[in-house]
């Protein structure tokens, strides 16, 4: 499964204890599906965002944590985030994410997919 027009991807893994435990990957509706749908599915960018997916899926954190101070006002205050990782893409794309506790499950929610213009401003660089 991937989250083009789900929007919830689920997945068992096994943690040092050997319990199950299920880990969600959720996209934005707004900010990240629209783009990532988008994308031509044989390109590299298309490539490279669903191996981040499935990183994340195995619970492998991608890309550099944002300090607090640095997260925009926009991701706290639409997703209530006090984490967020960035990672830089072809072509000039960024790909925002955060590690939240979602209906009681660790959740990998993929905030935005945008371009480099966007993103500078976005953060206000």
């Amino acid at each position: 499964m991937n989250c083009l027009g789900n929007y919830l991807v689920t997945l068992s893994f096994y943690t040092t204890l050997g319990f199950t435990s299920i880990v969600r990957v959720l996209g934005d509706k707004k900010d990240f599906d629209p783009v990532f749908s988008s994308l031509d599915k044989s390109s590299t960018l298309f490539k490279d965002v669903q191996s981040i997916i499935d990183n994340l899926k195995n619970n492998v954190l991608v890309g550099q944590r944002i300090k607090f101070e640095k997260i925009p006002k926009y991701y706290k205050k639409r997703h209530g985030v006090d984490n967020a990782f960035h990672v830089y893409l072809p072509e000039g794309m960024r790909l925002v994410y955060s590690i939240t506790i979602h209906q009681g499950k660790k959740t990998a929610f993929l905030m935005e997919l945008t371009d480099h213009k966007n993103y500078e401003q976005r953060f206000n660089y």
